[in-house]
């Protein structure tokens, strides 16, 4: 059916307006994302700048070992990069995977030193991943009931593999065994590894 010209041009404008608003919701949205990881920089114990670095490492790392496509097929890693310390924990094949995979991370600019718990076995179910990341949020929760002075517990890293927590972060020794005590609690929780850099 061949519409009226008023009511295609009605139609065209009406098209139109709902763009622009669309797109200025997108900008807020864009804004307001920005703003919301600057505000939790600002209470980070790292400088803004190796927040970033950081980042971009860990992007890096992930770069190159999904590029290995051996690698890919006979394990199974984990990253977490904090103030250029990396944590790998995960499954291998094999010694000469493990070692392989440490290589490639120990080789990569801007890392300060390697924290590894890669296990030699096969890769881990979804239901344990599933099983892990439950724990991780739970201790997360667990640590907003940290009550102590100049402490954020939400710029603590937390990650779990097979039921075993680790803690990145920058800390006071007082906030440390708080927080490693917090995660004990954990139902589930084999063991805690506390990976931080103190203060004190």
């Amino acid at each position: 059916m061949i519409m009226p010209n008023l009511t295609l041009q009605k139609l065209c404008l009406t098209l139109l307006l709902s763009s622009v608003f669309a797109l200025h919701g997108c900008t807020a949205l864009v804004v307001g994302g920005a703003a919301g990881a600057t505000a939790k920089t600002v209470h980070d114990r790292r400088t803004p700048g190796t927040v970033i670095d950081d980042k971009n490492l860990e992007l890096l790392i992930t770069k190159s070992l999904l590029g290995d496509k051996y690698l890919n097929d006979y394990s199974n890693t984990n990253l977490t990069v904090f103030n250029g310390v990396v944590l790998v924990t995960g499954e291998a094949s094999s010694n000469e995977v493990r070692t392989r995979i440490l290589t490639l991370v120990k080789n990569t600019p801007n890392v300060k030193r390697v924290e590894s718990d890669i296990i030699i076995g096969p890769k881990s179910s979804l239901l344990s991943r599933g099983s892990d990341s439950a724990i991780t949020g739970q201790v997360k929760t667990a640590l907003l009931s940290l009550n102590m002075e100049n402490f954020d517990p939400t710029l603590i890293n937390v990650s779990t593999e097979r039921g075993n927590v680790y803690l990145m972060g920058i800390v006071s020794r007082a906030e440390a065994d708080a927080i490693a005590e917090k995660a004990r609690r954990i139902r589930g929780v084999k063991s805690v590894t506390k990976v931080f850099e103190y203060v004190d």
